[in-house]
Protein backbone atom coordinates (compact mmCIF):
# COMPACT_ATOMS: atom_id res chain seq x y z
CA UNK A 1 0.00 0.00 0.00
CA UNK A 2 1.61 3.21 -1.13
CA UNK A 3 2.02 6.15 1.20
CA UNK A 4 -0.73 8.23 -0.40
CA UNK A 5 -3.40 5.54 0.03
CA UNK A 6 -2.37 4.90 3.63
CA UNK A 7 -2.67 8.57 4.52
CA UNK A 8 -6.14 8.75 2.98
CA UNK A 9 -7.28 5.74 5.03
CA UNK A 10 -5.90 7.21 8.26
CA UNK A 11 -7.54 10.55 7.52
CA UNK A 12 -10.89 8.89 6.94
CA UNK A 13 -10.62 6.95 10.19
CA UNK A 14 -9.72 10.15 12.06
CA UNK A 15 -12.70 12.00 10.65
CA UNK A 16 -14.97 9.09 11.57
CA UNK A 17 -13.61 9.03 15.10
CA UNK A 18 -14.05 12.76 15.45
CA UNK A 19 -17.59 12.45 14.18
CA UNK A 20 -18.36 9.64 16.64
CA UNK A 21 -16.87 11.59 19.51
CA UNK A 22 -18.78 14.68 18.35
CA UNK A 23 -22.02 12.73 18.28
CA UNK A 24 -21.33 11.37 21.76
CA UNK A 25 -20.48 14.81 23.12
CA UNK A 26 -23.47 16.34 21.40
CA UNK A 27 -25.70 13.69 22.93
CA UNK A 28 -24.17 14.25 26.33
CA UNK A 29 -24.51 18.03 25.94
CA UNK A 30 -28.09 17.64 24.83
CA UNK A 31 -28.85 15.47 27.83
CA UNK A 32 -27.19 18.02 30.13
CA UNK A 33 -29.06 20.87 28.47
CA UNK A 34 -32.35 19.05 28.90
CA UNK A 35 -31.59 18.45 32.59
CA UNK A 36 -30.63 22.07 33.10
CA UNK A 37 -33.72 23.21 31.21
CA UNK A 38 -35.91 20.97 33.33
CA UNK A 39 -34.31 22.38 36.45
CA UNK A 40 -34.80 25.93 35.25
CA UNK A 41 -38.38 25.20 34.37
CA UNK A 42 -38.92 23.71 37.79
CA UNK A 43 -37.65 26.91 39.41
CA UNK A 44 -39.53 28.99 36.85
CA UNK A 45 -42.82 27.30 37.81
CA UNK A 46 -42.17 28.07 41.46
CA UNK A 47 -41.39 31.71 40.67
CA UNK A 48 -44.45 32.06 38.46
CA UNK A 49 -46.63 30.51 41.15
CA UNK A 50 -45.27 32.94 43.71
CA UNK A 51 -45.86 35.85 41.35
CA UNK A 52 -49.38 34.62 40.66
CA UNK A 53 -50.08 34.37 44.39
CA UNK A 54 -48.77 37.87 44.97
CA UNK A 55 -50.70 39.20 42.00
CA UNK A 56 -53.86 37.55 43.28
CA UNK A 57 -53.30 39.06 46.72
CA UNK A 58 -52.67 42.47 45.17
CA UNK A 59 -55.75 42.06 43.02
CA UNK A 60 -57.87 41.36 46.11
CA UNK A 61 -56.36 44.36 47.85
CA UNK A 62 -56.94 46.55 44.84
CA UNK A 63 -60.49 45.25 44.54
CA UNK A 64 -61.12 46.29 48.15
CA UNK A 65 -59.64 49.70 47.40
CA UNK A 66 -61.73 50.07 44.27
CA UNK A 67 -64.90 48.93 46.02
CA UNK A 68 -64.30 51.39 48.88
CA UNK A 69 -63.71 54.23 46.41
CA UNK A 70 -66.85 53.31 44.45
CA UNK A 71 -68.81 53.41 47.70
CA UNK A 72 -67.41 56.86 48.45
CA UNK A 73 -68.29 58.05 44.95
CA UNK A 74 -71.83 56.67 45.09
CA UNK A 75 -72.43 58.05 48.57
CA UNK A 76 -71.01 61.47 47.69
CA UNK A 77 -73.39 61.68 44.74
CA UNK A 78 -76.34 60.51 46.87
CA UNK A 79 -75.52 63.05 49.58
CA UNK A 80 -74.93 65.87 47.09
CA UNK A 81 -71.28 66.28 48.12
CA UNK A 82 -68.09 66.87 46.14
CA UNK A 83 -66.24 63.62 45.35
CA UNK A 84 -63.59 62.63 47.86
CA UNK A 85 -60.64 60.24 47.55
CA UNK A 86 -60.18 57.44 50.08
CA UNK A 87 -56.68 58.80 50.78
CA UNK A 88 -58.28 61.96 52.17
CA UNK A 89 -59.90 59.93 54.95
CA UNK A 90 -56.67 58.36 56.22
CA UNK A 91 -55.43 61.31 58.29
CA UNK A 92 -56.18 61.45 62.03
CA UNK A 93 -59.33 63.31 63.05
CA UNK A 94 -58.68 66.15 65.48
CA UNK A 95 -60.27 65.34 68.84
CA UNK A 96 -60.72 67.16 72.14
CA UNK A 97 -62.27 66.25 75.49
CA UNK A 98 -63.71 69.63 76.45
CA UNK A 99 -65.46 68.78 79.73
CA UNK A 100 -64.65 65.91 82.08
CA UNK A 101 -65.70 67.50 85.38
CA UNK A 102 -69.20 68.84 85.98
CA UNK A 103 -69.95 72.29 84.60
CA UNK A 104 -73.17 73.86 85.87
CA UNK A 105 -75.20 76.28 83.76
CA UNK A 106 -78.16 78.24 85.09
CA UNK A 107 -80.82 79.46 82.65
CA UNK A 108 -79.27 82.21 80.52
CA UNK A 109 -75.68 81.09 81.14
CA UNK A 110 -73.39 79.88 78.38
CA UNK A 111 -70.37 77.63 77.83
CA UNK A 112 -68.03 78.79 75.05
CA UNK A 113 -65.25 77.05 73.17
CA UNK A 114 -63.76 77.09 69.68
CA UNK A 115 -65.87 74.01 68.94
CA UNK A 116 -69.32 74.55 70.38
CA UNK A 117 -71.37 77.12 72.22
CA UNK A 118 -73.87 75.75 74.75
CA UNK A 119 -76.62 77.96 76.14
CA UNK A 120 -79.00 76.94 78.94
CA UNK A 121 -82.68 78.00 78.89
CA UNK A 122 -86.09 77.17 80.37
CA UNK A 123 -88.89 76.72 77.84
CA UNK A 124 -92.29 75.00 77.59
CA UNK A 125 -92.07 71.55 75.99
CA UNK A 126 -94.80 69.07 75.13
CA UNK A 127 -94.50 65.39 75.95
CA UNK A 128 -96.63 62.32 76.56
CA UNK A 129 -97.01 60.92 80.09
CA UNK A 130 -99.25 57.91 80.73
CA UNK A 131 -101.06 58.51 77.48
CA UNK A 132 -101.80 62.18 78.18
CA UNK A 133 -100.20 65.09 76.35
CA UNK A 134 -98.55 67.48 78.79
CA UNK A 135 -97.04 70.90 78.22
CA UNK A 136 -94.62 71.94 80.93
CA UNK A 137 -91.51 73.98 81.49
CA UNK A 138 -88.25 72.15 80.87
CA UNK A 139 -84.59 72.93 81.10
CA UNK A 140 -83.20 72.99 77.56
CA UNK A 141 -79.69 73.46 76.14
CA UNK A 142 -78.88 74.86 72.71
CA UNK A 143 -75.69 73.36 71.27
CA UNK A 144 -74.26 75.24 68.28
CA UNK A 145 -71.30 74.16 66.16
CA UNK A 146 -69.11 77.28 65.98
CA UNK A 147 -66.19 75.34 64.45
CA UNK A 148 -65.12 75.65 60.82
CA UNK A 149 -65.75 71.96 60.01
CA UNK A 150 -68.47 69.40 60.67
CA UNK A 151 -68.02 67.87 64.11
CA UNK A 152 -69.03 64.73 65.96
CA UNK A 153 -70.01 65.43 69.54
CA UNK A 154 -70.99 63.61 72.70
CA UNK A 155 -72.82 65.57 75.38
CA UNK A 156 -73.89 64.10 78.71
CA UNK A 157 -76.07 66.80 80.27
CA UNK A 158 -78.41 66.32 83.25
CA UNK A 159 -80.52 68.24 85.72
CA UNK A 160 -78.39 69.72 88.49
CA UNK A 161 -80.78 68.50 91.19
CA UNK A 162 -82.60 65.51 89.64
CA UNK A 163 -79.85 63.95 87.54
CA UNK A 164 -81.10 62.01 84.53
CA UNK A 165 -84.82 62.40 83.83
CA UNK A 166 -86.30 59.32 82.21
CA UNK A 167 -89.70 60.96 81.60
CA UNK A 168 -89.30 64.26 79.80
CA UNK A 169 -90.15 66.01 76.61
CA UNK A 170 -87.93 66.00 73.55
CA UNK A 171 -87.14 67.90 70.39
CA UNK A 172 -85.78 66.40 67.21
CA UNK A 173 -82.10 67.11 66.66
CA UNK A 174 -78.95 65.46 65.39
CA UNK A 175 -77.65 63.80 68.54
CA UNK A 176 -74.35 62.71 66.95
CA UNK A 177 -72.96 65.37 64.62
CA UNK A 178 -73.39 69.02 63.64
CA UNK A 179 -72.55 71.04 60.55
CA UNK A 180 -70.93 74.47 61.00
CA UNK A 181 -73.61 76.80 62.31
CA UNK A 182 -76.08 73.98 63.03
CA UNK A 183 -77.87 74.02 66.40
CA UNK A 184 -79.19 71.06 68.40
CA UNK A 185 -82.03 71.75 70.85
CA UNK A 186 -81.69 69.20 73.64
CA UNK A 187 -84.37 68.84 76.31
CA UNK A 188 -82.76 68.02 79.65
CA UNK A 189 -85.46 67.70 82.30
CA UNK A 190 -88.86 68.98 83.40
CA UNK A 191 -88.52 71.96 85.75
CA UNK A 192 -86.53 75.16 85.92
CA UNK A 193 -83.37 74.05 87.71
CA UNK A 194 -79.82 74.54 86.36
CA UNK A 195 -78.23 71.86 84.18
CA UNK A 196 -74.92 70.04 84.66
CA UNK A 197 -72.63 69.02 81.82
CA UNK A 198 -70.89 65.83 82.91
CA UNK A 199 -69.08 65.01 79.67
CA UNK A 200 -68.40 66.83 76.40
CA UNK A 201 -66.26 65.39 73.62
CA UNK A 202 -65.81 66.67 70.08
CA UNK A 203 -64.08 65.50 66.91
CA UNK A 204 -63.50 67.05 63.49
CA UNK A 205 -64.52 65.13 60.38
CA UNK A 206 -65.14 65.47 56.66
CA UNK A 207 -68.55 66.29 55.20
CA UNK A 208 -69.06 62.67 54.16
CA UNK A 209 -68.08 61.64 57.70
CA UNK A 210 -70.89 63.83 59.00
CA UNK A 211 -73.34 61.91 56.79
CA UNK A 212 -71.89 58.52 57.69
CA UNK A 213 -71.93 59.18 61.42
CA UNK A 214 -75.47 60.60 61.33
CA UNK A 215 -76.74 57.32 59.91
CA UNK A 216 -75.70 55.28 62.97
CA UNK A 217 -78.36 54.62 65.67
CA UNK A 218 -77.71 57.01 68.55
CA UNK A 219 -78.13 54.26 71.17
CA UNK A 220 -74.89 52.71 69.95
CA UNK A 221 -72.99 55.70 71.39
CA UNK A 222 -74.50 55.36 74.86
CA UNK A 223 -77.42 57.79 74.61
CA UNK A 224 -80.58 57.06 76.59
CA UNK A 225 -83.88 56.19 74.93
CA UNK A 226 -85.21 59.75 74.80
CA UNK A 227 -82.07 61.16 73.15
CA UNK A 228 -81.84 58.18 70.81
CA UNK A 229 -85.45 58.55 69.69
CA UNK A 230 -84.95 62.31 69.24
CA UNK A 231 -82.01 61.77 66.87
CA UNK A 232 -82.78 63.11 63.41
CA UNK A 233 -80.31 62.58 60.57
CA UNK A 234 -80.28 64.60 57.33
CA UNK A 235 -83.00 63.57 54.89
CA UNK A 236 -80.47 62.03 52.44
CA UNK A 237 -79.27 59.63 55.12
CA UNK A 238 -80.70 56.16 55.70
CA UNK A 239 -80.51 54.71 59.19
CA UNK A 240 -78.06 51.81 59.24
CA UNK A 241 -79.63 48.44 59.95
CA UNK A 242 -76.47 46.37 60.59
CA UNK A 243 -75.05 48.16 63.62
CA UNK A 244 -75.03 46.08 66.86
CA UNK A 245 -76.36 49.05 68.79
CA UNK A 246 -77.24 47.22 72.02
CA UNK A 247 -73.87 45.49 72.28
CA UNK A 248 -72.07 48.74 71.49
CA UNK A 249 -74.14 50.64 74.06
CA UNK A 250 -73.20 48.00 76.65
CA UNK A 251 -69.54 48.11 75.60
CA UNK A 252 -69.51 51.91 76.01
CA UNK A 253 -71.19 51.60 79.43
CA UNK A 254 -68.53 49.07 80.51
CA UNK A 255 -65.78 51.31 79.09
CA UNK A 256 -64.64 48.56 76.75
CA UNK A 257 -65.13 50.92 73.82
CA UNK A 258 -64.72 54.69 73.94
CA UNK A 259 -67.03 57.18 72.24
CA UNK A 260 -64.17 58.48 70.12
CA UNK A 261 -63.40 54.95 68.84
CA UNK A 262 -66.92 54.68 67.46
CA UNK A 263 -67.04 58.23 66.12
CA UNK A 264 -63.66 57.83 64.42
CA UNK A 265 -64.56 54.52 62.76
CA UNK A 266 -68.04 55.46 61.58
CA UNK A 267 -66.84 58.85 60.26
CA UNK A 268 -64.75 56.86 57.74
CA UNK A 269 -67.11 54.00 56.84
CA UNK A 270 -70.58 53.50 55.41
CA UNK A 271 -72.03 51.46 58.29
CA UNK A 272 -74.28 49.41 56.00
CA UNK A 273 -71.35 48.36 53.83
CA UNK A 274 -68.63 48.09 56.49
CA UNK A 275 -69.73 46.75 59.90
CA UNK A 276 -68.11 47.84 63.14
CA UNK A 277 -64.73 46.17 63.73
CA UNK A 278 -64.36 45.11 67.37
CA UNK A 279 -61.02 46.22 68.79
CA UNK A 280 -60.73 49.29 66.58
CA UNK A 281 -59.45 52.33 68.45
CA UNK A 282 -59.22 56.01 67.67
CA UNK A 283 -56.52 56.60 65.04
CA UNK A 284 -53.86 58.91 66.48
CA UNK A 285 -51.68 58.48 63.38
CA UNK A 286 -52.61 58.12 59.70
CA UNK A 287 -54.27 54.86 58.75
CA UNK A 288 -52.47 52.73 56.17
CA UNK A 289 -55.57 51.95 54.13
CA UNK A 290 -59.35 51.85 54.12
CA UNK A 291 -61.58 50.07 54.80
CA UNK A 292 -60.29 48.88 58.16
CA UNK A 293 -59.88 45.11 58.05
CA UNK A 294 -60.71 43.06 61.15
CA UNK A 295 -57.69 40.86 60.33
CA UNK A 296 -55.46 43.84 61.09
CA UNK A 297 -56.77 43.95 64.67
CA UNK A 298 -55.17 41.67 67.23
CA UNK A 299 -57.54 38.84 68.16
CA UNK A 300 -57.02 39.50 71.85
CA UNK A 301 -57.97 43.15 71.39
CA UNK A 302 -61.07 42.14 69.44
CA UNK A 303 -62.20 39.84 72.24
CA UNK A 304 -61.33 42.29 75.01
CA UNK A 305 -63.52 44.98 73.45
CA UNK A 306 -66.67 42.83 73.34
CA UNK A 307 -69.11 42.79 76.28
Amino acid sequence: MDAVLRNRILLALGVTAVAVVGVMLQGRATANSRAELAQLREHEVTAVSAQATAAQRDMVMHDDDRKFQRTLDDDSERFGLQPIAAADLLAPNRYEHLIEDNVELSPGQRFDSEWVQIRAAVEPVQYIKRGAEIRAKHSVVYVENVHETPIAYFLDVRSADLGGCEVRGSRSHNALALLPGEVAEIVVCAGTKPVEIHDLQVMEMKAIGFMYLSSVPARAFGHDDVRAQSHQAPRQVRRCSHVPEERLREAVAQQLVEWRDLADYFSRHNCDQYPWVWGYSFAESPLESLPVDRRDIDEGERKAAQP
